[in-house]
């Protein structure tokens, strides 16, 4: 084979090998402009949810879909409940199984409280020692909310080992 036959074989090579690469080089950008934009479009979903989900304080009875006047009630059942736990005089007035650690009082966290149903919520609570939950039952009688604990419990502990562990306090 002559030298210029060999040049001219070798140039086609380089060339169709630069046509290819520049071929996929545009390819792949496209491809990376692409999932730029995907990113972006996701991130911008993730921030609405995540937006949404700052907004959502309750689970509404469920999956029940409510009508406006069903839904304006339990809208103001809900700020009446979270007006009523949000106060240090709550735990008392409800008998609250758990005593405050060096003279505090248990509070109970306003966000989030889960509506169970139409008749308990599930509130988290904290003295600033521990913390735990409680099943609470509500019902509304002229315009009042009464309340009582159906259970309770500290998270970590039996309640034996939390009452065996106040006498460590008392000391």
């Amino acid at each position: 084979m002559s030298k210029g036959k060999i040049l001219t074989i070798l140039l086609l090579l380089i060339f169709l090998t630069i046509t290819y690469l520049s071929f996929n080089f545009y390819n792949q950008k496209k491809q990376v402009v692409r999932l730029l934009a995907e990113i972006e479009r996701i991130k911008k979903e993730n921030q609405s949810l995540n937006d949404s989900l700052k907004e959502v304080r309750y689970v509404p009875f469920g999956n029940y879909f409510l009508e406006k006047s069903k839904k304006d009630s339990l809208t103001n059942l809900i700020n009446s409940i979270i007006s009523d736990i949000g106060t240090r005089e709550f735990v008392n007035s409800i008998n609250f199984p758990y005593p405050g650690i060096h003279g505090s009082v248990p509070v109970f966290y306003t966000d989030p409280i889960i509506l169970v149903n139409e008749k308990w919520i599930l509130a988290k609570f904290t003295d600033g020692h521990y913390e735990g939950f409680a099943l609470l039952e509500y019902r509304v009688e002229n315009g009042k909310i009464n309340w009582k604990v159906i259970n309770s419990c500290i998270d970590g502990m039996t309640d034996e080992e939390f009452f065996e562990s106040l006498k460590d306090f008392e000391n």
